[in-house]
């Protein structure tokens, strides 16, 4: 924790916000100020846009953004360059994004369908009480075209950081996902598992 950078207080403040909430309710536009400035400081550690690029020569009409991205310079979510005219980080073709093996169902955008919940059953269930020894493959892509403060997946903007793929992201193609869309390690992660 650290201290309100508007009351001085030590209690409940978040390093991500930076004040606490009684000033967020009593002095809101201070607190947003703040706010809005120690996510712009992340973002520029991270050499990342601090806002959506609107003065730029190439349009990117991929999400609720609209960048307009100068040469040489990347979109808001980090992933989508213009060299030129717009390509991403990856290359031609390439996805930037970690996988993994998940025994669970957690934060599954497939959960109407989810044969580990036994939902979708009997289209594409084997049991409506759930399967057992079935993995999901989690596909988590790298940079976002949100900011939101308290993501659960920042990791991915930190792994592009800089126009860089790092950490666990690894480029690959679709074709190549849907063939072997897993890491050595996941068999690993597997065998630990069970």
């Amino acid at each position: 924790m650290s201290k309100c950078k508007i009351c001085g207080r030590d209690w409940l403040v978040s390093e991500a916000l930076g004040v606490c909430v009684n000033c967020i309710r009593s002095r809101r536009e201070d607190a947003l100020n703040i706010v809005r400035r120690n996510r712009q400081l992340w973002r520029v550690r991270l050499g990342l846009e601090t806002e959506p690029p609107k003065d730029g020569s190439v349009n990117c009409h991929l999400c609720v953004n609209e960048c307009r991205i100068s040469k040489g310079s990347r979109g808001f979510c980090g992933v989508w360059i213009n060299d030129g005219r717009l390509r991403p980080l990856g290359g031609e073709g390439k996805l930037i994004l970690m996988t993994y093996l998940d025994p669970l169902p957690t934060n599954c955008v497939a959960t109407p369908v989810c044969p580990a919940v036994g939902w979708g059953y009997p289209e594409y269930s084997l049991s409506r009480h759930g399967e057992y020894s079935y993995y999901n493959l989690a596909v988590f892509m790298g940079g976002c075209e949100l900011d939101c403060a308290f993501c659960q997946n920042y990791e991915h903007k930190v792994w592009i950081a800089h126009g860089k793929v790092s950490g666990l992201l690894r480029v690959t193609t679709l074709d190549e996902l849907v063939r072997g869309g897993f890491e050595p390690e996941d068999y690993l992660r597997l065998l630990l598992w069970r």
